[in-house]
């Protein structure tokens, strides 16, 4: 999947690995936890297979810069994961929720450990849900300027609103379960 969403950010203009992860980190961070490493690990990748090439600019008085833009054949492949009929829809529904894992053992602890565990989460949560806002103030900064600009603005958004809408749901959920646990 990292290599169709950084291909995605290559479809609206060239970008160095910097550049890549910048972005990534004030958008696709607030759905998909992606480390700078991987995305550096991925381009080398994606260059070995012929998906983007790597243009070295060099600086004076600086490290040279790699711009990345999208190949032909990168383009065709990014194209396959719009065909819904070859798209695996089930892969993408996986959700992998960590705190769950703990919640599912919740009884091999006390009833205080898991009432104190609830409320730091629901903190947590209360928490990313400012930071989602601030991700929608000013995403205007990373949606890639260019003729698909409105569309990009609210498909990237929508994606904002997605995690707002799942924290509250989140939250809501935190909330029923103390309830329940306090009357143990």
């Amino acid at each position: 999947m990292l290599d169709y969403a950084i291909l995605g950010l290559l479809k609206n203009r060239p970008l160095t690995g910097y550049d890549i992860d910048k972005i990534i980190n004030k958008s696709i961070k607030n759905f998909w936890s992606i480390l700078q490493s991987q995305v550096y690990k991925e381009l080398k990748k994606m260059e070995n297979n012929e998906l983007i090439a790597a243009e070295v600019v060099i600086q004076k008085n600086k490290p040279n810069k790699v711009i990345y833009s999208i190949t032909e054949k990168g383009d065709r492949y990014y194209e396959t994961f719009f065909d819904n009929d070859k798209l695996d829809i089930s892969k993408l529904c996986d959700i992998k929720i960590l705190f769950l894992i703990r919640m599912f053992f919740g009884s091999h602890t006390d009833k205080e450990h898991n009432i104190e565990f609830l409320e730091k989460l629901r903190k947590s949560f209360i928490d990313k849900i400012a930071s989602l806002e601030l991700i929608k103030v000013n995403i205007i900064d990373v949606a890639p300027i260019n003729n698909n600009y409105v569309n990009n603005h609210w498909y990237w958004t929508s994606t904002v609103n997605c995690g707002i809408q799942m924290c509250n749901s989140i939250i809501s959920w935190i909330d029923n379960c103390l309830v329940e646990i306090k009357k143990q």
